[in-house]
């Protein structure tokens, strides 16, 4: 099972300083097959906002919704071609490849959960990481601005889950 991902990365895409609407995006496919791709990005209220679009080959369409960031587009398809991304407010095409999608696999994945924090005590309580920084552990760079915090920092789940919840499962 495919789970391809493009991210944006030029920040005209991703951090609005001035928090001016990006409009209904225009996505364009060109390629030979029908593609389903979601856009992922913010609204005006500074919330996720995800919209699915259906395109048939060398097709155009406009998004339902304005976006005010666009972060992500997700497909579960294999792209034959291009996957156009416009703004026609900002002026720029984000112009997806095919060996611009990365897959994401999981195998037989156990998830752990450490802890929790509300995003407004995150913020306050994280230290920034700058773009290009180039001692992190994960990548040889990063290339958008990050937040860290010491996993010991977060809310213990005790609070929140049941008393007879066991805390470990191997």
């Amino acid at each position: 099972h495919k789970y391809l991902l493009h991210c944006f990365w030029d920040y005209a895409w991703i951090k609005n300083e001035d928090w001016r609407s990006l409009g209904k995006l225009i996505l364009e496919s060109k390629m030979r097959e029908k593609i389903r791709v979601r856009i992922g990005g913010q609204g005006e209220d500074k919330e996720l906002l995800v919209e699915k679009v259906a395109l048939l080959p060398s097709q155009k369409k406009k998004t339902d919704k304005d976006f005010y960031t666009a972060l992500f587009v997700q497909t579960c398809d294999t792209p034959s071609g291009n996957l156009n991304i416009k703004s026609v407010k900002i002026k720029k095409t984000e112009e997806i490849g095919t060996p611009d999608w990365g897959n994401i696999w999981l195998y037989d994945a156990l998830v752990y959960f450490s802890g929790y924090m509300s995003k407004g005590e995150f913020k306050n309580k994280s230290k920034k990481i700058p773009r290009f920084y180039k001692h992190c552990k994960q990548y040889g760079e990063t290339k958008t601005e990050n937040q860290t915090l010491l996993v010991k920092e977060l809310n213990s789940l005790k609070k929140i889950l049941p008393k007879d919840c066991e805390m470990f499962v191997p």
